[in-house]
């Protein structure tokens, strides 16, 4: 019985990964990434990693960012990230700490990601809209500020966000020779 393209790409990573491993290993990895790719699970699932510990792991990074430890909190938060993409607050807890490293273009683009998973939070617009005006490209900043806003909609918990925003967009149309 000949293989479906998904098992030829298992196979393959097995082999690369685990080339040396004894066969109970093998059959290890060749579920995980079976799980992974045929069946959607995130990393987290599929090694049955406990959320206890990322809850844990979550809280420390945390710690550490507070404390301006933006480094040692972007790796846990990296970590994170790739343990489970699928949750919001560690991409955009990784963006925050990129974000404080003035690693803009790439902090842009985890509040991006998290955008995807969050669609009804309207920070990660805004502050990717502050990493665009970093990087000298308004225009794209101005792109972001302007969905921050509509994103925010007409939510009191969100108003400040709105006025920070308008008066953000308004200053960049104003410099980009639009007027406000």
């Amino acid at each position: 019985m000949a293989k479906t393209p998904q098992e030829e790409v298992i196979d393959k990573q097995v082999e690369k990964v685990g080339g040396n491993y004894p066969p109970k290993a093998k059959d290890q990895l060749k579920s995980v990434f079976t799980d992974i790719i045929e069946k959607g699970m995130t990393i987290m699932e599929a090694i049955h990693f406990p959320p206890p510990l990322v809850e844990l792991i979550y809280s420390h990074a945390s710690e550490l960012y507070t404390a301006g430890k933006f480094q040692d909190a972007s790796k846990l938060f990296y970590y994170l990230v790739r343990l489970n993409p699928k949750d919001p607050r560690f991409s955009f807890a990784y963006a925050a700490s990129l974000h404080k490293l003035k690693n803009y273009e790439e902090a842009a683009g985890f509040y991006l990601m998290s955008t995807t998973i969050d669609s009804e939070n309207p920070l990660p617009w805004f502050h990717s809209g502050d990493c665009y005006l970093e990087l000298q490209k308004p225009d794209v900043a101005l792109i972001m500020l302007a969905k921050s806003i509509e994103v925010a909609g007409n939510s009191p918990n969100h108003e400040r966000l709105k006025q920070q925003a308008g008066a953000l967009c308004d200053a960049i149309k104003q410099s980009l020779g639009g007027g406000a």
